[in-house]
C-alpha cells in the first residue's frame, strides 16, 4: 500500500442511500462523534474533525458521570465550523 497516492473521494452518503442533492440530512443519530463537516462531505478527515469527535466523546463521559458542565474549551472544540475550533497546540497548552 503506498500512502503518497491519493485516492478518489467519496461521494456524500446521503447521495449513495438515494437522497436528492439539494436534500441534506440530519446527523446520523448513531454517529453523533463524526464531524458536520465529514457528514455533510464538505471535507475530509482533519486534525480538526479529530478533535471534533474527541469532544463529543469526551461530552458524553462528561454527561454520564455528571461531571458538570463542559469547560469552554471543550465548547470551542465542538464548533460546526472547523475553522473556529481550538488548535491541538492550543489544547495541549491548556491541558
Amino acid at each position: 500500500m503506498s500512502y503518497h497516492t491519493s485516492s478518489k473521494r467519496s461521494p456524500p452518503f446521503w447521495l449513495l442511500i438515494g437522497a436528492r442533492k439539494t436534500q441534506r440530512p440530519e446527523r446520523p443519530r448513531e454517529f453523533p462523534h463524526i464531524a458536520p463537516e465529514i457528514v455533510g462531505g464538505f471535507r475530509g478527515q482533519s486534525v480538526a474533525s479529530d478533535i471534533f469527535s474527541l469532544t463529543k466523546i469526551a461530552e458524553t463521559i462528561f454527561r454520564k458521570a455528571e461531571l458538570g458542565h463542559l469547560p469552554v474549551l471543550f465548547v470551542q472544540a465542538l464548533n460546526a465550523d472547523p475553522t473556529k475550533r481550538p488548535s491541538l497546540d492550543k489544547i495541549i497548552a491548556i491541558m
